[in-house]
């Protein structure tokens, strides 16, 4: 059963503030388009458009660690595909 997908392409576009090495905060956003794919020569109609967006924050805590926080929004812009929202918190360690 020979499977194949078009590709799926995507433009993407991120904005950084940071006015001191101790905090910084930015904003993205992302559009995808394609990846249709076949079976057996016989297309399955699942071609897909997403919107992506997000915001990041992040401050650091000392030389060698910091924390973060994320908000990311994923938006189906065809009838295939799902709306979420993600929020996120994380901690890094730089050597």
């Amino acid at each position: 059963m020979p499977c194949e997908q078009d590709t799926i392409y995507a433009l993407q576009a991120h904005v950084v503030y940071a006015p001191s090495h101790i905090w910084w905060v930015a904003m993205g956003g992302a559009y995808a388009w394609g990846g249709e794919s076949t079976v057996d020569s016989v297309a399955k109609d699942d071609y897909r458009e997403t919107l992506f967006f997000g915001a990041y924050a992040g401050l650091a805590i000392d030389r060698h660690s910091s924390v973060q926080a994320t908000s990311v929004g994923i938006r189906a812009q065809t009838t295939l595909g799902s709306d979420t929202d993600n929020i996120g918190l994380g901690y890094s360690i730089r050597f």
